[in-house]
């Protein structure tokens, strides 16, 4: 066998690490897996030896991501999605759900489908992200399509409400010298956008501070996710969908320093060509719709 091989970690590891990286716990995520505390202690400290680097920080009541557990983390997230897609394939497809939606709900999606796949462990779910938000796809070959629109409805689409997307920065806790709101400390940081016209800051001004403030770096990103995992690494202030970000905040990744939140007029649908025949697609859309 290829000695390459050989060192790669396994699929095992990568599960423990994903889960302790979203919930930045051992006691947590070895409840969550059904493991002991020792146990998910073991797989990580085997899966830094392997990469030869820190995952993690260990503080004194938490754990925080390296910026090397940051970069694996996208590595091992995609890899385990790209195993579930390879599972499925080989699966009967009377019990696969395939659905396609923009990356930066992708992280919100998979919380999803976990919940989902211990309800139904005979079911799998296919996604597939694209960094399009306003493509539109084919549903010849998926089933289920979240859609960025500021319509509801979109014929020959039939679409159900997610969520609406309300905007405001987020920022890591430790870039954040302060418990209430600081212009003067907003203005100081790099303003983190998911393109170059800057559309969600601009409209988020326009209804709080104001059009007349401005930051004194910024910094473009391919997408929202992008934009806010350099927010959680550090890397400066995003303006992101509060719901998207409600996981981080909760974790303590991210603070939402701002209270008001403003509207961008746009929300996430779950569509489809039609209503759904296979009692899998119906399933799984209901339980998206139930836990929004």
């Amino acid at each position: 066998m290829d000695k390459d091989l050989e060192r790669l970690p396994s699929t095992k590891s990568l599960q423990v690490f994903v889960v302790v990286a979203e919930l930045l716990n051992f006691t947590h995520a070895a409840e969550q897996l059904n493991m002991t505390q020792g146990a998910i202690s073991r797989q990580i400290l085997s899966l830094e030896d392997q990469m030869g680097v820190s995952l993690f920080e260990r503080l004194t009541r938490r754990l925080k991501l390296t910026p090397s557990g940051y970069v694996f983390l996208q590595y091992a997230q995609r890899a385990i999605i790209e195993l579930q897609l390879a599972k499925s394939a080989l699966s009967n497809t009377q019990n696969t759900v395939r659905i396609c939606a923009p990356s930066c709900i992708s992280s919100w999606l998979l919380q999803k489908i976990a919940g989902f796949q211990q309800r139904f462990p005979d079911h799998e779910v296919e996604l597939t992200a694209t960094t399009k938000h306003t493509s539109v796809a084919d549903l010849n070959h998926f089933d289920l399509w979240v859609r960025y629109s500021e319509h509801e409805q979109l014929p020959p689409y039939y679409s159900r409400l997610l969520f609406a997307e309300k905007l405001s920065p987020v920022v890591s806790p430790a870039m954040w010298q302060s418990d209430l709101p600081d212009v003067e400390q907003l203005t100081g940081l790099t303003w983190l956008h998911p393109s170059s016209e800057h559309k969600d800051w601009k409209l988020w001004l326009a209804k709080t501070l104001g059009n007349n403030v401005l930051s004194q770096a910024n910094q473009h990103f391919a997408t929202l996710d992008q934009a806010v995992n350099a927010a959680i690494g550090g890397f400066g202030v995003a303006m992101g969908d509060v719901e998207l970000a409600r996981r981080d905040i909760e974790l303590g990744r991210l603070i939402q320093p701002f209270d008001a939140t403003v509207s961008s007029g746009k929300s996430y649908y779950i569509s489809s060509l039609t209503q759904h025949s296979r009692s899998a697609v119906e399933q799984f859309e209901q339980f998206l719709l139930e836990s929004s």
